[in-house]
């Protein structure tokens, strides 16, 4: 099987063993004594070093199907590996997440092969597309969003990173949408989900970030944690803007823990209560350094309780309101 990178060519042969490909304009250059790379072109990659690596879109020359190649540097680490079976076990479990086609180790990479979607991340879409007569349409995405996170809640994970550039609005082009389309969706960034209540601090985007996540308490995150960053989208997607924004990240953190929601951007009275459950968290009037542990877990813990709890009881809320809003 070989897959043509936009910067190169990973041939793999049936074997697993080194084949020179006889079209190959380039001399095949060894890669740890597994795989065959041969420079091609210059495309540009879809997503150039993320948090882990780049990401690659590609062409598979034995059937012409594109797809999407992750390149990491294998660390070998404890959280890599956690991350190698998000990527392989949990894209698979619903339609609505990104697939998984084969993972290529190498002593030095680790290339994750998935299918290719087609489609315009919302946070660019998000950028183009505002006003009150797109409200219905994000409202339908956000629904629709709910089931694949559903899925990975009830494999006990949450997601962890919920936000306008991980949901991929999956259409052949998204400028041919209008207010009031059915659209697929694609929840991307699966491999960084995590098992609920697990120690450790993860990746996360501070902007969409729960309280407990702020703070490290990831003994405390669990799926309420996804609803509340939930909750921040549709806040973003309903007034155009983030509920947290500054160019200083400091002043976004102190603003999640210290500053009661400010839901004044949206007129819909139902909209600002279910935003409310949504986005429920304590409010803390001194600096976390100040507080005690033993206090400050249960006031986190007490927001926490006041939340959607699964993405079923978000969903069904929120298309009532919807219905309502006509």
């Amino acid at each position: 099987m070989k897959w043509q990178l936009g910067l190169v060519s990973v041939i793999k042969s049936s074997l697993g063993l080194f084949s020179k490909p006889a079209q190959a304009a380039a001399v095949p250059e060894k890669l740890e004594g597994e795989r065959v790379l041969c420079e091609l072109n210059l495309a540009k990659p879809l997503q150039a070093n993320g948090k882990f690596g780049s990401t690659f879109k590609c062409l598979n020359a034995m059937d012409g199907q594109w797809v999407v190649v992750k390149k990491l540097t294998n660390s070998h680490s404890i959280r890599q590996k956690t991350l190698i079976t998000n990527e392989e076990n949990l894209s698979t479990i619903h339609t609505a997440l990104p697939g998984h086609i084969e993972t290529i180790f190498t002593q030095k990479h680790i290339y994750f092969v998935k299918p290719y979607h087609k489609g315009m991340d919302l946070k660019r879409f998000l950028g183009e597309h505002k006003g009150s007569k797109w409200h219905p349409f994000y409202t339908k995405v956000l629904i629709k969003l709910c089931e694949p996170l559903m899925a990975l809640h009830e494999k006990g994970y949450y997601h962890g990173d919920i936000k306008p550039a991980n949901i991929l609005l999956n259409c052949e082009d998204a400028y041919l949408l209008t207010p009031n389309s059915d659209v697929d969706i694609v929840l991307l960034d699966v491999g960084l989900a995590r098992l609920h209540n697990t120690m450790g601090n993860w990746p996360f985007t501070l902007a969409y970030a729960a309280p407990e996540q702020v703070l490290g308490f990831g003994s405390l995150c669990n799926g309420a944690t996804d609803m509340y960053s939930l909750g921040q989208v549709i806040y973003e997607c309903l007034s155009g803007e983030r509920m947290y924004e500054d160019a200083n990240p400091e002043f976004v953190f102190n603003r999640i823990l210290a500053e009661p929601l400010n839901l004044t951007a949206i007129h819909n009275k139902e909209l600002q209560l279910f935003l409310q459950k949504a986005c429920a968290k304590s409010v803390l009037s001194k600096p976390p350094k100040a507080y005690q542990k033993s206090a400050l877990i249960p006031l986190l813990q007490e927001a926490m309780a006041q939340r959607f709890q699964t993405p079923k009881e978000f969903s069904h809320q929120l298309q009532f309101i919807l219905k309502k809003m006509g």
